[in-house]
């Protein structure tokens, strides 16, 4: 199944909205910004349809299986203006750690690992230990 098969779970065709998108943005932004200055949200884009998408193996093993989550078509536009918002306000006011590398322009996990190979060159260097602890966690479903 692919998720651009699915249809969204409040009925609006994505090929729709972003057709119509121009024609109802004031009204989404007074809506956005409503919801914002009182903390709270509509309850039409607080839902979401959880569906099964086969990931590898038997398609018979439920464990074979990962949950997306269907969301309402409007919802992402509320989405995209809190991150935008929180962002702003993180960087502003200097709260995230330099070695946050996701959700953030620039700082891909590549950086990351980047990051960790130049710490361990640098022990390496200075005649100092480079300790790792990696691990991959896997959903037992049983």
């Amino acid at each position: 199944m692919c998720y651009s098969s699915i249809s969204e779970i409040d009925g609006i065709n994505p090929q729709i909205g972003k057709a119509t998108i121009e024609a109802i943005a004031h009204v989404l932004a007074d809506i956005i910004n409503y919801s914002l200055l009182n903390g709270t949200v509509p309850d039409n884009i607080k839902i979401a349809k959880v569906v099964p998408l086969y990931n590898h193996g038997e398609k018979n093993k439920i464990s074979n299986y990962r949950p997306i989550s269907i969301l309402p078509y409007f919802s992402k536009f509320f989405e995209k203006v809190m991150y935008k918002q929180l962002l702003d306000y993180f960087i502003k006011t200097n709260t995230l750690s330099l070695q946050q590398f996701g959700f953030r322009k620039q700082h891909s996990t590549l950086m990351a690992l980047l990051e960790m190979q130049t710490r361990i060159s640098d022990s390496i260097d200075n005649n100092e230990f480079a300790i790792g602890t990696f691990l991959t966690c896997q959903k037992l479903l049983f």
